[in-house]
């Protein structure tokens, strides 16, 4: 991940993915405030509690409905897999939609990284130095 700061306190996240064959690039607007408190969530409870999915996401906001997306064009879920310790990161990515474009021409990549707490912490420090403009990039470790 890497990310283009604002005067306003916003920045534009882009993130690459890639896993086995498959790969993309995305990205969206965030406050930085915002991912600087998804970034410290990640480890500020280990291990995550089974029903636990950590979000960050961002897109196109509906007008109408507060809260609601629209369009996700980056989405980062982090949630546990098993009782061992392993923690999943699903990366979802997509291109913009304009309101006279076909459904059938949105470009879409998800993938599930699977990882665990040390890359995770890792990637969550960096995460913040990112938000915070200490660092050009941020990394996630997964397994192979």
């Amino acid at each position: 991940m890497r990310i283009e700061p604002d005067t306003d306190g916003t920045a534009e996240l882009f993130a690459e993915v890639n896993a086995g064959r498959f790969s993309g690039v995305g990205s969206a607007w965030f406050g930085l405030a915002e991912i600087s408190r998804f970034a410290q969530s990640l480890v500020a409870k280990f291990p995550l509690p089974s029903n636990t999915c950590l979000i960050l996401q961002g897109g196109y906001w509906s007008d109408t409905n507060r809260g609601e997306l629209k369009q996700a064009l980056l989405r980062l879920s982090v949630y546990p897999i098993g009782t061992l310790g392993a923690i999943g990161c699903r990366v979802e990515l997509a291109s913009p939609m304009q309101s006279d474009d076909r459904p059938e021409s949105r470009m879409a990549v998800e993938v599930e990284l699977v990882t665990d707490f040390e890359p995770l912490a890792e990637f969550s420090r960096q995460l913040d130095s990112l938000a915070k403009g200490d660092t050009g990039e941020a990394i996630l470790r997964a397994d192979g």
